[in-house]
């Protein structure tokens, strides 16, 4: 308690001798001037520093940088997609400790866009892989996604107009990475196209079993999050509300579909043994790590798809 006494006096030092915004929070002392989270609303610090909504970023700022830094030879698109949900995660603590500091509100979402972004490109390699033989096709499949990424880059910085922002080139971009996952699962598990590591029946549930609970925990995600997307409302006013869950939700489905891809990808090109649990008391659909902890593990899917890319 005593390091955490020290480290909010260190958070409202830095924070009184950087400019922070001076508007009131919404609901904060009976005032209405922005909208703001219900754990910053009742914030009980002058810096309006939300704990709850902090911390949840910490078990996936973990789970991912031990990904990225102990794995051996993870694909060049995992690695990025992993390192930008370290910077994520990062970035969302930061904005949430200090939220009236302008720079972090840039911190926390510029990350998840890029991760977004780059999240669709990875599904499109990973699919180009799969489904087509040629260089030109998996090179032409590829660019779907960098032009999802492109066009969500566009309407974050509002070259679109004032009806198609942020929040809707976000949704598209989400929404067409969600779509091709759902074409590599059903390549994956059908009965005419899966690979024969997929013949087996365990490995089939589980990769079934994975995909639900991404699907699950995605719902979840969005409801936390759009409850209080324009405001705490009255039956949350005075709690920690519910944003914090968002945190947990949406950085687990997104590192577990990333795993899957990894998965899926090394047993379209023929591995016997591309999933392994995490630990013997996890289930290996619960926490998806697909990559082998030894040196000469070959490389995952991404690479194949980067070089027609770049010849493009």
């Amino acid at each position: 308690m005593v390091a955490l006494t020290r480290l909010l006096q260190c958070l409202e030092e830095f924070h009184n001798s950087s400019g922070a915004i001076e508007e009131t929070c919404d609901g904060r002392n009976g005032t209405s001037t922005r909208q703001c989270w219900c754990e910053q609303a009742s914030s009980p610090f002058a810096t309006e520093t939300q704990l709850a909504n902090t911390l949840t970023n910490l078990p996936h700022l973990v789970l991912s940088l031990y990904t990225l830094l102990r794995l051996a030879n993870v694909s060049g698109l995992y690695a990025c997609c992993v390192g930008m949900l370290v910077l994520t995660s990062l970035g969302s603590l930061l904005h949430h400790a200090l939220p009236l500091l302008e720079w972090t509100l840039a911190a926390d979402l510029q990350p998840m866009l890029l991760t977004t972004g780059l999240s669709c490109v990875y599904v499109c390699a990973c699919l180009a892989d799969a489904l087509v033989p040629s260089a030109p096709a998996r090179g032409a499949l590829l660019l779907v996604g960098l032009a999802a990424f492109a066009s969500q880059s566009i309407a974050a910085d509002g070259g679109y107009g004032k009806d198609y922002e942020l929040t809707e080139g976000f949704a598209t971009t989400l929404i067409v990475t969600i779509a091709l996952h759902a074409v590599l699962w059903i390549l994956s598990s059908a009965l005419t196209t899966r690979p024969r590591y997929f013949e087996d029946g365990a490995n089939r549930v589980d990769l079934h079993l994975a995909y639900a609970l991404c699907g699950a925990l995605l719902g979840a995600a969005v409801a936390f999050q759009r409850i209080e997307a324009d405001g705490c409302p009255d039956w949350l006013s005075g709690s920690i509300g519910l944003h914090g869950l968002w945190h947990v939700c949406v950085y687990h489905v997104t590192y577990n579909a990333l795993g899957l891809l990894v998965v899926q990808s090394a047993a379209h090109a023929g591995s016997d043994s591309p999933w392994s649990p995490a630990h013997r008391w996890v289930a290996r659909w619960l926490v998806v790590v697909p990559l082998p902890k030894r040196k000469d593990a070959a490389p995952s899917a991404g690479f194949q798809s980067l070089r027609p890319a770049v010849a493009l």
